[in-house]
């Protein structure tokens, strides 16, 4: 039968045992191992290199140094067409690790404490202009041309229409690049609209305007445009009078 020891490692996971087990706040972990077996381990944490071996099944414990990544400060300058400095631009950089921070007065941005020999990826966000996603470079200045956002528009099938009371028609309209229009109503004491498809519910005779809009995104502006709606009585039903004459 297999010998079967409890051993003590200070590692932060261990491929293989219990599904990657964590260390607890003293650095150690625990699990039941076959000292008759080899075992290799991976060990890794978040701003150390990562560490590879053979577990030692002939001790009760054994210790694993790992050694501190290199850290280092990433710098840019943001700007828009016309070359002027873009102040309180979005920046943020993702891969091995998450930064976040704003450029400043002169559209510059610096960002310390970036693990070295890992690969990044830098995006720019502002309410005017288009978004940027591209590679960040760790070994040189990552300066950004912004574009412009593009105008968008919403158009309506028609820009009026007339929806007999009792009626529930839907008002359509559509954006030039595909956003997602919403509606609302001017006066819902008139008629009332349904926010995502535009269906129109009247609530008394009158007019109103449905406004059809859509919000800025990474790339296009928001926009809106407009409907007037006249509700009106529709056409009368005849009045149909009955009178039963007992019978005598």
């Amino acid at each position: 039968s297999s010998e079967m020891e409890r051993f003590y490692y200070d590692l932060d996971t261990v491929d293989g045992f219990s599904g990657g087990p964590v260390t607890d706040t003293d650095g150690k972990v625990q699990f039941e191992i076959d000292k008759t077996c080899e075992y290799q381990y991976s060990v890794s944490k978040l701003g150390f290199d990562d560490t590879q071996g053979i577990l030692n099944v002939s001790e009760q414990s054994c210790t694993i140094v790992l050694t501190e990544k290199q850290t280092i400060a990433v710098s840019g300058t943001v700007k828009n067409p016309e070359q002027i400095a873009v102040a309180n631009a979005k920046i943020s950089i993702t891969g091995y690790s998450t930064y976040q921070t704003t450029t400043d007065g002169s559209g510059t941005f610096l960002v310390e404490g970036v693990y070295a020999g890992e690969n990044y990826q830098l995006s720019v966000i502002t309410d005017t202009y288009k978004k940027v996603e591209k590679p960040l470079s760790l070994t040189s200045s990552n300066d950004i041309i912004l574009e412009k956002k593009e105008a968008s528009t919403v158009t309506f099938v028609s820009e009026s229409m007339e929806i007999p009371f009792g009626s529930t028609p839907v008002c359509n309209a559509t954006s030039n690049h595909g956003a997602t229009v919403k509606y609302s109503s001017s006066d819902t004491a008139i008629v009332t609209v349904d926010t995502m498809t535009g269906k129109i519910t009247p609530v008394s005779l009158g007019k109103a305007t449905i406004i059809a809009s859509t919000e800025t995104d990474d790339f296009y502006l928001g926009s809106s445009t407009e409907c007037t709606v006249t509700v009106t009585i529709g056409e009368q039903q005849p009045l149909v009078w009955e009178k039963t004459i007992p019978q005598t």
